[in-house]
């Protein structure tokens, strides 16, 4: 998955973070920056420059979810990827380890218990976070970070991921969030596009459809839904559409859905769909084949595609059930993984509140009902 960028195409204010933290060898560093800032591209850096200057050097990296501890192990070099645990914070937790340097991205998503064991266990940290992106109860804080770590901070200001109609449309999901201020660098301006559907099954339809025509190998498209009890509905969909059974779902040691199994049956019956996350799946089989991964809001936190799908963006949907704070930023979340082409669609009379905020002239509108679909493809905007 090509997601990496050389040191040769870092923006200016991005080497200035990265030499800033590289020279200080005692203390902390805090990289904090928007979605799209590149926070993740400058941990990489950091540890291959690290390791550059110093080869003996023990080196860690933590993160909340499966699917960044896959997309951060792809980015770092081969020669240095079997030296360098990447792991989940539960499984640190649970082995704790002396290391020279941790690195810790989304940094805002651990518990404070959590980060620090991390300052007990390494002579350096360089995290990385967001609190706008802060989407889980009871984790650190701004304030939490700052007293417990006592870091030097490192601000990103310019989006090098999101196009600037993208920023325009989400800073009115989070209207106080930093990103209000962004400075976009070096992306071509694409328009969102807002599809609406007739039912659901010709909503999936249609979702499917194009994501499989975006798709490219090294690239792969994402459809995210809010919530894993959604999973089986779209694939059960997408598998009627390709003319095959339903998969079987057997559950794991947990009693959850074991989607390995999932996964191997699309796999064996050539559909170019892949469930991703919670240790399922893998980043690194679009760097074999056009994929179409299908995640959760939660699960496609610190990862970024070209071309993203959010269906079933109905009125009246709750994306968190309890705190409507949360559900602002696990929907901003959502909304930031792309790097170029975001599809939003619904299909009940009108979209949710949150799309009904954004700026009109900001979102294509088109149909996507079953008999209009040639007609809507010929004006899709890549």
């Amino acid at each position: 998955m090509q997601w990496m960028v050389p040191h040769n195409r870092l923006g200016e204010m991005q080497l200035h973070v990265l030499d800033s933290c590289l020279k200080k060898q005692n203390g902390h560093n805090w990289i904090r920056g928007f979605a799209g800032s590149g926070k993740t591209v400058l941990l990489v850096h950091a540890i291959v420059e690290s390791l550059t200057k110093n080869p003996n050097m023990t080196v860690c990296v933590v993160v909340y979810t499966h699917a960044l501890k896959d997309l951060v192990s792809t980015g770092i070099p081969d020669h240095l990827g079997s030296n360098i645990p990447v792991m989940t914070y539960h499984h640190f937790r649970n082995n704790p380890r002396h290391y020279d340097l941790i690195v810790v991205d989304e940094i805002q998503d651990l518990e404070a218990s959590v980060l620090r064991l991390l300052m007990e266990y390494s002579k350096r940290l360089i995290v990385a976070g967001d609190e706008n992106q802060s989407i889980y109860k009871q984790r650190v804080s701004t304030h939490d970070i700052e007293q417990i770590l006592s870091p030097e901070k490192h601000k990103l200001e310019v989006l090098y991921r999101l196009t600037q109609a993208l920023r325009d449309i989400v800073r009115t999901i989070l209207p106080n969030s930093l990103i209000e201020g962004a400075r976009i660098s070096r992306m071509a301006d694409v328009q969102v596009t807002l599809a609406h559907a007739s039912g659901v099954i010709s909503e999936i339809q249609w979702v499917w459809q194009q994501a499989k025509r975006f798709a490219r190998q090294g690239d792969p498209a994402a459809v995210l839904l809010p919530k894993r009890r959604d999973m089986r509905s779209f694939i059960d969909h997408v598998c009627t559409e390709e003319g095959i059974a339903h998969p079987a779902y057997e559950k794991d040691e947990r009693g959850k859905i074991d989607y390995d199994i999932v996964n191997a049956y699309l796999r064996k019956n050539d559909v170019a769909l892949r469930y991703i996350g919670s240790s399922y799946g893998s980043l690194a089989e679009s760097d074999e084949r056009p994929i179409v991964y299908l995640m959760t809001y939660h699960s496609a936190k610190g990862l970024d595609y070209e071309t993203v799908f959010l269906p079933h963006l109905d009125e009246g949907v709750r994306f968190w059930r309890d705190d409507s704070a949360l559900e602002r930023r696990l929907f901003f979340v959502a909304t930031t993984r792309s790097r170029r082409n975001l599809f939003m669609s619904y299909h009940t009379s009108q979209a949710h509140a949150f799309v009904r905020g954004m700026p009109k002239d900001l979102l294509h509108k088109i149909d996507c009902t079953v008999r209009n679909q040639a007609e809507d493809e010929d004006n899709l905007f890549f």
